[in-house]
Formats: C-alpha cells, structure tokens, sequence
C-alpha cells in the first residue's frame, strides 16, 4: 500500500509546459482530444529533457505509443481510435518569427498523421508530424540570467487530463499561463476565436455556458481557479461602453504567498486597507475587504494603489479635492486598473 500511495504522490506533482503560442492557439478540440495533445507533450517533453528518447518507426519517424484508458478514463479503444481519426483530420493555427527573414509566419497544420493500433492491448501508436514539435515545446529563449521569457505555460498533467470539458481543460491552460501574474486579460473577439465558439455566442452565452462551467469545474478539481468579468477597454465617449475584453482572476489553492506579499508590505498593506475602509464607509457600502486586498496583491498591485492613494490623501489635505472626490477618484483606481467594483 505504500508504495502504492508513492505512485499516486509522484503522479500528481508531473507539471507540464507548453508555449503559449499553444496555449492561445486556435482550434476545437474534444476532451478527449485534448488530452492527447496533453499526453504527446509529455512524451516529446521526456525525449527532449532525456528521461525517456522517444519512439520511432521503420523509416525513423517520431513514434508516440499511448495507453487509451490515459485518454478518455474508460477502456473503450473503439471510441478512442474514432477520436484521434477526427483529431488526426483536424488543424491547428499557430503563429512563429522565422529566424531567416525575421518575419511572422502563420502556419496550419497537423499534429500527427498516422493511426497505429496494437491489437489485443489498450494501446495505440501515432506518428507525429515533425514540424509540431518545435511547436509543442519551443517557448522562449533564456536571458543573461538563465531564465526563460514568461512566454510559456506550467500546469498539472494529471488535473489537465481529469478534468472533464473541454472548455474547463483550454481555460485551465489559460489562466495556469497567468499564474504568475495574477490575472489575465484577453479580448473577448480573441476569446471566441480561439476556442471557435459559434458567431452566434454574445456574452450571456459565453459566460453561461463556457465560462461558469469551467469555473465550477476548476473550483471543484484544481490546483488553481478563478473569477470572472467582462469589461470596456476600448471606450467612446459618443457611445455607451460596450464589454470588449474578459478579465480572469486567477487565484491558487494556496494562499500562503499571497499571505506573504501583505507581510512583506505590512506598514503599506495596512495604510491601503485602512483607505479603502474609509472609502467604505463615506459611501455607506459593505463588501469583502479581504477579498479586495487578496486581489490587490495578487495581481502585484499594492504598491501601486498605495502610491495613489498617497498622492490623492495630499491633494485632500491641500484642498485641491474634495473628500467626495478623493473617495470616487480611489475607487475608480480599483475599478479600472485592479478590476475591482465596489
């Protein structure tokens, strides 16, 4: 038993990485096919890190061997080759700089090619296209310090492949791409686009059939979740704001970093803190002040704010402003550039 319990230690710490010219790349996948794209990462990843050199066939083609119960949970190997038969048909859009003709090229195409089935066995092979592999695993080229650009995405092999929507494993992927940062900001054109959502899909749509029910998943079944909102980035001021973009929350299961940040910055955490409280109740409102300053720091805004609010408390006391201004100018701080209404 405990070396059974080893086994599933070692399987839910495998992190994965991807660029994010896949991550954003365009195409619609089934779950399923999804994670086959997952597992083939992961065989390419072990080849190139030197773990495990890959498969080839008789006339030396990258050959990847995959176990169909990974794929889709159950041991059905008719549905399983019927899935990667689609797959094999489907294209994927990706975009790289050609190093010759300093030129972005947009290239569509395959991630492999043929179909292999091992008879008696719950195992299949596929004879992946070369031109996909620098596309599944190139992201960045490292600074004078060693580390990559932050042009990649790092997520969990196993939660990708357990989560069961599709759309739950992109988002996942999205905002695991993010993960650093807090948050992620992404047009809501460039949204349905990527993920081929129907033309048809207004925002009600997305929101109630994408996004909450990848939310919902990711709450239940990740390392990592997120909140939600639509937002106007591109405004006119001869027509009413209409919602462009999508603005992800992006929140890990652990907090204690986060927790770290406001220890870090206590004297600066407590003077913001005690601001937003005083804009509170100037307005008569309520709301959840440790989730307003959980946001704050975690898409690395605190000092931010609190430069701001160090600026309009001066104005105040100059008497350039007004209370009833200062408390409006604070909040639309958080409106605009935390996304945070109050």
């Amino acid at each position: 038993m405990a070396a059974i319990a080893r086994i599933n230690d070692i399987k839910e710490d495998i992190y994965l990485v991807q660029p994010n010219n896949l991550t954003f790349a365009k195409y619609e996948f089934t779950a399923w096919q999804e994670n086959v794209l997952t597992l083939i990462i992961d065989r390419v990843q072990k080849d190139i890190t030197g773990e495990e050199p890959i498969e080839t066939d008789l006339f030396n083609e990258p050959l990847v061997t995959l176990d169909c119960a990974d794929i889709g949970g159950r041991n059905n190997k008719t549905q399983i080759l019927a899935e990667l038969e689609k797959f094999r048909q489907r294209s994927i859009t990706f975009s790289y700089l050609d190093p010759k003709i300093h030129r972005t090229i947009r290239t569509t195409g395959g991630i492999f090619y043929r179909i292999h089935d091992i008879p008696n066995t719950n195992q299949v092979q596929i004879n992946i296209d070369k031109w996909a592999v620098p596309f599944l695993l190139y992201y960045g080229k490292k600074t004078q310090e060693g580390k990559f650009f932050l042009n990649f995405t790092r997520f969990n092999k196993q939660i990708s492949l357990d989560l069961v929507k599709s759309y739950s494993k992109r988002i996942y992927k999205f905002v695991c791409s993010s993960k650093e940062r807090g948050y992620l900001e992404i047009s809501i054109d460039l949204f349905k686009e990527r993920l081929c959502l129907p033309v048809s899909y207004d925002n009600k749509n997305i929101k109630q059939r994408v996004l909450l029910p990848a939310k919902e998943e990711l709450d239940k079944n990740s390392d990592i979740t997120f909140d939600f909102k639509f937002c106007c980035r591109t405004k006119n001021s001869k027509t009413k704001p209409k919602a462009d973009t999508i603005f992800f929350y992006i929140y890990d299961r652990d907090k204690q970093e986060i927790e770290k940040i406001g220890e870090r910055n206590s004297d600066i955490y407590k003077y913001v803190k005690d601001v937003i409280i005083n804009c509170l109740n100037e307005k008569n409102k309520t709301a959840d002040l440790n989730k307003i300053m959980y946001k704050i720091c975690k898409i690395r805004q605190l000092e931010h704010v609190h430069n701001k609010c160090i600026y309009y408390n001066g104005e105040l006391k100059k008497g350039n402003l007004s209370k009833k201004m200062a408390v409006n100018i604070i909040l639309k701080i958080l409106r605009d550039d935390c996304f945070i209404d109050i």
